[in-house]
C-alpha cells in the first residue's frame, strides 16, 4: 500500500495486470462515465458488500473513481 499511496495515479497498466478475476469483471463493467454503483451490482451478481469492498479497494490502487451521489468510473488512463 505504501508504494500505491505514493505514487497513486502511475502505472495504471502495471497494476491491472495484477488484479484477481473478480476485480478485473467489476473493472471491465466500468468506463470513464460515472454510473450508479447499485448498477455495476446489479451487473456483477454478487454481494453489494463484496462489489463495494473491491469498488473501494480498486480506488485505493487509482484504478477506480468514486464520485457524488453513489457513482464510481474507470479511472482515465
Amino acid at each position: 500500500i505504501d508504494n500505491l499511496l505514493a505514487q497513486p495515479y502511475s502505472g495504471l497498466m502495471e497494476r491491472r495486470a495484477e488484479l484477481s478475476e473478480e476485480e478485473t469483471s467489476l473493472l471491465s463493467c466500468l468506463s470513464n462515465e460515472p454510473i450508479l454503483v447499485d448498477e455495476v451490482i446489479a451487473r456483477m451478481r454478487i454481494p453489494a458488500a463484496k462489489a463495494l469492498s473491491m469498488m473501494t479497494v480498486l480506488s485505493l490502487k487509482g484504478l477506480v473513481v468514486m464520485h457524488p451521489g453513489r457513482r464510481v468510473s474507470a479511472k482515465k488512463d
